[in-house]
């Protein structure tokens, strides 16, 4: 027999979907795909099995991906699968009625980023994710009877639980309390959890930790953490904001804490979602105009989103950002780190020349340079 696969998906038979399919994370991970062209399609898969995850294009031959949406979660009942619709093209106002109405988790923009449908996924299948940003804690374990302390990193931080990678062996018991070194200026946070999956990490432990009985302003302090952190460097706040930008993101006091100088650190960044835009947007307006800010490190998912949608900048000044690119030889994907200063902004022109960091042979930019690049010429433009 052979191995059996890891996750099951439904997608659609879109060039867009099944390209996303074929890079980044998804090379690592045994998949098993039912490609299916028609809402009947999907709605027969359904009543044979449960996947892991429904990937659809917004418009169907028979139908509406939203409409559809709504008749698997009404119709089927079937509240816990991950439905991400990918729409040609910007979302328009006219559209998020539509939108929350549908029961969808995720609505994507075409053309994606290379890998952007993994990074999606990977908030829901628990896959491995770039660049997570990582806050101290400190776990007493219940080990035989006795509470006894070890270090940590959270590596993934949300209300309901973590995941945690520890500096020793784990023996696998329950209950535990995470005391987590938070740097938003309020006390330590205090956490009791149960351990839902662990396994050896290098000369440690990874551990998945569900929370229990989170009070509501321990939940509101949460959000806040797993959302974006401040430090100030020099005469300058840093802000670095989390992994994901999506409806549980809480910017709630942040505006109030910056002062004249902000530059947010955006390099972590990785999943964006609707709800997510519509909520960093009303906050760059709560911010004070005294306050000048500017954005670095930007990751590639915000700067896909930003060409599209003008206000994911609002009155800031790019200082870098990254871009995607491509080396057909080695088969491998960079993202490399440009200076929004030294770019060729005129019409036409092309994304600048970046060499393979393996073999050395010049890579291919992963979009194109006038869509990718729009956003800056807006912010130049003033």
């Amino acid at each position: 027999m052979g191995k059996a696969p890891l996750f099951t998906l439904i997608v659609s038979n879109s060039t867009v979907i099944l390209s996303q399919l074929r890079v980044g994370g998804f090379r690592r991970v045994d998949l098993q795909t039912h490609v299916v062209s028609t809402c009947a399609n999907v709605m027969a898969l359904l009543a044979k099995e449960l996947p892991d995850a429904v990937v659809l294009e917004a418009n169907l031959p028979d139908g509406d991906a939203f409409e559809l949406g709504a008749r698997i979660r009404g119709e089927l009942g079937y509240a816990g699968v991950p439905l991400i619709v990918v729409c040609d093209g910007s979302i328009s106002k006219s559209m998020l009625p539509k939108i929350a109405s549908s029961g969808c988790d995720e609505v994507l923009s075409a053309p994606l980023a290379r890998g952007q449908l993994y990074d999606v996924l990977a908030e829901y299948l628990g896959l491995p994710r770039r660049s997570e940003l990582r806050v101290s804690v400190l776990a007493h374990l219940s080990a035989q009877g006795t509470m006894v302390q070890q270090r940590g990193k959270i590596y993934d931080l949300t209300v309901s639980g973590a995941r945690i990678r520890l500096d020793q062996a784990f023996s696998g018991e329950s209950p535990l309390r995470i005391c987590i070194d938070a740097d938003d200026g309020g006390p330590e946070l205090v956490l009791e959890g149960t351990v839902v999956w662990h396994r050896r990490w290098a000369r440690g432990a990874e551990l998945a930790v569900q929370f229990v009985s989170v009070p509501p302003q321990t939940a509101q302090r949460l959000e806040s953490l797993a959302t974006w952190r401040i430090e100030l460097q020099g005469d300058q706040q840093v802000v670095a904001l989390q992994r994901s930008l999506t409806e549980r993101s809480n910017f709630e006091g942040l505006a109030a804490r910056l002062e004249s100088n902000a530059l947010f650190d955006l390099r972590h960044l990785q999943l964006i979602n609707s709800l997510g835009v519509s909520r960093w947007i009303n906050f760059l307006r709560e911010i004070p105009e005294p306050v000048a800010y500017r954005f670095a490190h930007c990751s590639v998912p915000f700067c896909t989103q930003a060409s599209f949608i003008a206000d994911m900048v609002g009155r800031g000044q790019v200082v870098s950002f990254f871009a995607p690119y491509y080396c057909s030889g080695c088969d491998r994907e960079s993202e490399c780190e440009l200076t929004a200063a030294s770019l060729d902004l005129a019409e036409g022109a092309p994304a600048p020349a970046m060499s393979c960091p393996s073999c050395g042979e010049p890579m291919l930019f992963e979009d194109l340079p006038e869509r990718f690049f729009r956003f800056l010429r807006r912010v130049q433009a003033g």
